[in-house]
């Protein structure tokens, strides 16, 4: 595993309950596979 960087999607919820992946994006240090591309969150 190496040290990455990846954007990272934030879910926005509305009051009335609905919930979408429009909330800002935010970048996150990851460790990622070089053989697969899987990443996890440090």
């Amino acid at each position: 595993m190496v040290d990455g960087k990846a954007i990272k999607n934030t879910i926005y919820c509305a009051d009335e309950g609905t919930c979408s992946r429009s909330g800002k994006p935010i970048i996150v240090e990851v460790k990622k596979c070089p053989q697969c591309g899987y990443s996890v969150e440090k």
